[in-house]
């Protein structure tokens, strides 16, 4: 978990000045939920997340870092209650149906729970209505969240391995964690890239005539900006910003 926050993606939100971190520690962290009793789960998302928080954010506030711990904790115990009762059991069994749909349940209350907390904050600070901050974390079409759960079996691989050797379980989940979140890191960079190369041509254009300069990225702005007031989608406002 801890390899996955140092791998972690850094992305802007839409609307938002400050990037956001989008790491895959949800993976060793739905494991752990799954193989262990919730307190030996709890205790290694609380370890892991105040390692972090503490260790490597110095720069946050302490109520930031104290929320971010007290988020993973709290999804944490609310998706181990709720798969708790779809089938009270600790250890996932390959080929059952009901563990099966007791680990999805886990996985989807793990994601909302960690989605709905800081969108229910960040709706609190900025006056904003929570659907809508809601629905700028989850992305266009709830896509945030599909993703998430359809890489969320990869956890249960180390879950299945867990009995006959925990260290290869440990080991072979690895590799399909680096190379997801290698993939993420390459859609940043190419759309980064893309973002510069525009930019880059549009300072080329004006420098033909001082008296238009930085005509294109006020209308940019502006036209982003009305974007969001009409509440558009996260993908029909980045579009509108780059034909601005």
């Amino acid at each position: 978990a801890l390899i996955a926050e140092a791998m972690a993606v850094d992305f802007k939100v839409l609307g938002e000045a400050k990037q956001v971190r989008s790491s895959l520690a949800f993976l060793p962290f739905l494991s752990a939920l799954t193989i262990f009793e919730l307190p030996t789960a709890i205790a290694v998302i609380l370890v892991v997340c105040t390692i972090w928080n503490f260790g490597f954010h110095r720069q946050k506030s302490l109520t930031i870092k104290l929320f971010n711990i007290a988020q993973g904790v709290l999804a944490g115990v609310i998706a181990a209650w709720l798969g708790y009762v779809v089938q009270p059991v600790s250890m996932y069994e390959v080929g059952d149906p009901q563990a099966t749909l007791r680990f999805a349940v886990l996985a989807a209350a793990f994601f909302l729970v960690n989605m709905l907390l800081p969108a229910t904050a960040l709706a609190l600070m900025s006056g904003d209505r929570l659907i809508d901050r809601f629905r700028m974390i989850i992305g266009p079409n709830g896509g945030n969240l599909w993703y998430d759960m359809l890489a969320s079996p990869i956890a249960l691989i180390p879950a299945i391995l867990y009995v006959e050797s925990p260290v290869t379980g440990m080991v072979v989940v690895l590799t399909p964690l680096l190379l997801i979140q290698y993939s993420y890191l390459s859609k940043q960079q190419v759309i980064h890239r893309s973002k510069d190369l525009l930019s880059a041509l549009v300072k080329a254009i004006e420098t033909r005539d001082p008296y238009t300069s930085g005509h294109s990225l006020r209308v940019a702005t502006m036209a982003k900006r009305i974007a969001a007031d009409m509440r558009l989608s996260a993908r029909k406002i980045n579009q509108v910003e780059i034909a601005a």
